[in-house]
């Protein structure tokens, strides 16, 4: 699924109403007199329809149906005395902004008048809820830019959109009493307003009312929708059931499950009190579907229009039904200033629709085509004894995987469900003065939490995904915790299987980044330097055995060098080598060791290989030089100083590295 994230307008708070009206409005049926004047025709004159782009207008977003006559001096008071929770407050992507829905449409080129009040200042008008700039995209469905975007100042103002389009007012700053504005030629949208409006009755109205657009209304939701899409499939719509759905993933499976908590006075962990707003448009950016944001924006299709209209559809999970919502949404709440680093981009924001899924006892929320596919395939990566790295490719799905793991197998230290981490990470993460422009530091920082979450060393689990932490991270967190002590890398959640194996104290260290070199030339078979860590014994690296340049050597005075730079200090406890298992056995090798490149060498002795040339002398065995303690190295050096047992300079090893024991 591709899927852009781009951050757009805002979402819009639930307007209040002082009205005597059906709707909340002071006139009835939608109909009012009102004055009509105007000086300037291309200014301020009410009765001045701009018609250059009618034709552009009644291909999308559509026209104002002849039946819907303007109204004239509504007022319509707007409850401005919010609070804005901003997503530096909460270190994520995007929050709702203070954005508000007045119920009316601008009709496609005609002049808008809005009286604004004394004292009311920082508002502004936006005439169109569809705001992607699709300038330079081929073909086109609509025109590039269909909306229009005005400041309002105290006393008499005009706005014009040759397309028209639904009205929305922004405010820069709260105040504490409504503020009441005069609009004069607008139409009403026939808006489901949950708690208030009646299906059936609405239905009713979104026939007779000929207004193309329309909003979905609720504490926490609001979708804007074409009639025609209400029209079209009027008789499978359940919008009271949709939206109190939506209003409880907000509250549940993103807010609480985030750590925020309702009216809490400091804003760093206080749920957004604005409501959410997503659009439905004709044409997005290619290659989207549907790209985050606030409004998040989504395909004008069946598919998107269920998601905002019927909740059977949500839950069924037998069409991707939430996946899509829950991605766009979890994208706005991504924290990747501090620890979703940058290849966790189209990962962590699908983690929320799990949380849907596990809240309500039904996987099938969370039933992509992609997870059953690539989640198999993570197992077997986690499980690879061979040099990986977490980060690489476009594996999104693949990357759910340790993240499902720990949800559904880990402990908080306290006893707490691994769901938990994620309410512990993202609370730990805001309350903190920290901000990371390095994937590092973000990979160190939710090492340190899980850490810190569970009460143990996670070190293994970070090196069994090839998610690659610092050494110095390693080191506070073994010397601060006992190591884990199960194999959850081996978890598969689709089946809630795995993951209890007891793990051995004794592990090799393998890095993705680890870089072997030699002073002699590599022959071009056995598969190289690569080899040597890939778990496998049928293969291997061999030093250069024709037309050498340099030619291979193996003495005291011209030694054969093998060396690994693991590009950081490592915590070890020894070394480890292993032959090629069918030619080329060797008896022994030095072993010298330094912390930097700058550092001396340190010679740390003579591994025995073999004692002789034969199978029980042991030359295909592994053999390890232990360490009297846990160091911290950087280089390994494996000396050889005399011919192999074969009488030539030749050296040809199957596995070589280092190894970590906690005892």
């Amino acid at each position: 699924m591709s899927i852009i994230k781009k951050s757009i307008i805002a979402v819009i708070l639930l307007s209040t109403f002082i009205s005597c009206g059906k709707y909340g409005y002071d006139f009835e049926n939608g109909f009012q007199s009102g004055d009509t004047d105007g000086e300037n025709p291309s200014d301020t004159s009410l009765n001045y329809v701009d018609k250059s782009m009618l034709d552009r207008a009644r291909i999308y977003p559509g026209l104002v149906g002849a039946s819907a006559k303007r109204i004239q001096d509504t007022l319509v008071s707007l409850d401005l005395n919010f609070r804005y929770i901003r997503s530096s407050d909460l270190k994520i992507s995007v929050t709702p902004r203070p954005i508000f829905s007045t119920g009316l449409y601008a009709p496609a080129g005609e002049n808008v008048k809005i009286v604004v009040p004394t004292g009311a200042t920082g508002l502004t008008v936006q005439v169109g809820a569809h705001t992607v700039n699709l300038t330079g995209e081929e073909p086109l469905r609509r025109d590039p830019v269909i909306y229009t975007v005005k400041e309002l100042f105290p006393g008499t103002n005009y706005v014009r959109n040759p397309y028209g389009g639904i009205i929305w007012i922004h405010a820069a700053i709260a105040m504490s009493q409504p503020v009441g504005l005069k609009f004069s030629n607008v139409a009403r949208t026939s808006d489901f307003i949950l708690g208030k409006s009646n299906q059936e009755q609405w239905l009713q109205d979104v026939a007779n009312n000929d207004v193309p657009w329309l909003e979905l209304r609720s504490e926490r939701a609001i979708f804007t929708v074409p009639r025609s899409m209400v029209l079209q499939y009027r008789s499978e719509l359940k919008v009271a059931e949709t939206l109190t759905a939506w209003n409880d993933i907000y509250e549940k499976d993103y807010y609480t499950w985030m750590g925020l908590t309702k009216g809490n006075p400091d804003p760093k962990n206080a749920w957004p009190e604005l409501p959410e707003r997503g659009v439905l448009d004709i044409q997005l950016r290619k290659p989207a579907y549907a790209h985050s944001g606030q409004p998040w924006m989504a395909t004008q299709d069946k598919h998107w229009f269920m998601q905002f209209s019927n909740a059977d559809y949500i839950f069924s999970g037998t069409i991707d039904g939430a996946w899509g919502t829950y991605h766009e949404i979890g994208h706005n709440y991504q924290m990747g200033s501090t620890w979703s680093w940058s290849a966790l981009g189209e990962t962590t924001n699908n983690l929320f629709v799990f949380r849907g899924a596990h809240r309500l006892g039904n996987p099938g929320i969370a039933a992509h085509g992609a997870v059953s596919k690539d989640i198999p395939r993570g197992l077997e990566f986690a499980a690879t004894n061979a040099a990986k790295n977490f980060n690489t490719g476009e594996e999104p799905f693949l990357r759910l995987t340790p993240f499902l793991q720990i949800f559904n197998k880990v402990k908080g230290k306290n006893g707490e469900s691994g769901w938990d981490f994620w309410t512990f990470i993202y609370t730990k993460a805001r309350n903190s003065v920290y901000a990371f422009s390095l994937d590092e530091a973000k990979m160190d920082f939710f090492y340190r939490a899980l850490c810190e979450f569970t009460g143990k060393d996670y070190a293994r689990f970070m090196d069994a995904w090839g998610i690659r932490v610092s050494s110095a991270a390693k080191r506070d967190m073994r010397n601060t915790y006992p190591g884990m002590t199960t194999k959850i890398w081996t978890y598969n959640p689709l089946t809630n299987t795995g993951g209890n194996d007891e793990l051995d104290p004794k592990y090799d260290i393998i890095g993705s980044d680890f870089v072997w070199s030699s002073n002699m030339a590599s022959a071009g078979e056995g598969g190289g330097f690569p080899s040597l860590s890939d778990g496998k014994l049928d293969t291997y690296w061999h030093t250069c055995y024709g037309n050498c340049t340099p030619n291979t050597t193996a003495s005291a005075t011209n030694p054969t060098y093998l060396d690994l730079d693991m590009k950081s200090p490592q915590a070890i406890r020894g070394v480890y080598y292993q032959n090629r298992q069918n030619n080329t056995f060797r008896r022994a090798t030095r072993i010298f060791t330094k912390i930097s490149e700058n550092a001396p060498w340190i010679d740390r002795g003579e591994l025995i290989i073999s004692t002789a040339n034969t199978d029980a002398g042991g030359r295909k065995n592994r053999v390890e030089m232990k360490f009297d303690t846990v160091e911290e190295i950087r280089f390994i050096r494996f000396a050889f100083t005399e011919n192999n047992w074969g009488g030539e300079a030749h050296t040809a090893i199957a596995e070589a590295g280092a190894f970590y024991e906690s005892n």
